[in-house]
């Protein structure tokens, strides 16, 4: 994944294989509120909790700690 031209909001992710590249997506992608609605979809169909969701920690401490090690 990489950011287009600087922004916080808009990323190409792309998928290498040995010299080659495939674009997987990238701007303009209308993903604006698009989890959000996912989480709505999903608790209506289960109306329970999700234990997968503590992944998510996960994923936020990498990134956290990501985001601490590129801190000049």
């Amino acid at each position: 994944m990489k950011n287009k031209d600087g922004s916080f909001l808009d990323f190409f992710a792309e998928r290498f294989n040995g010299t080659s590249r495939e674009l997987l997506c990238g701007p303009p992608d209308d993903w604006a509120g698009r989890a959000a609605v996912d989480w709505v979809r999903r608790l209506r169909q289960r109306n329970a909790y999700d234990p997968e969701i503590e992944q998510m920690l996960k994923v936020a401490q990498v990134l956290d700690a990501i985001y601490e090690n590129a801190r000049p």
